[in-house]
C-alpha cells in the first residue's frame, strides 16, 4: 500500500515496519485468534516458560472485556 504525505510524497507502508513490529503483531493476532499459547510460542521461537514471551503480546482492553463478557455469560446459562 502506498501511503501519500500531505506534501504529495509517497512511501511503501510496509517499508517502514520492522520485523519485530510484524512479529508482535503475529503473536497478538495468533493468541487473539484463540490458537494456544504453547503454539504460538512454538511458531515465534520461544522457549515454553519464557518470559520474554510476554513482552511481544499487547492485548487490548475493549478484546480482553470482550473475553470477560463471554465468560461472565456462560456462568449465567
Amino acid at each position: 500500500m502506498e501511503i501519500r504525505t500531505k506534501h504529495g510524497e509517497t512511501f511503501r507502508f510496509y517499508d517502514h515496519i520492522s520485523a519485530h513490529t510484524m512479529r508482535r503483531t503475529a503473536i497478538t493476532t495468533l493468541l487473539m485468534l484463540g490458537v494456544d499459547e504453547n503454539t504460538v510460542r512454538r511458531i515465534s521461537g520461544h522457549a515454553p516458560g519464557s518470559k520474554e514471551f510476554y513482552r511481544y503480546v499487547v492485548i487490548s482492553q475493549q478484546h480482553t472485556n470482550e473475553k470477560v463478557r463471554a465468560a461472565q455469560n456462560k456462568l449465567l446459562e
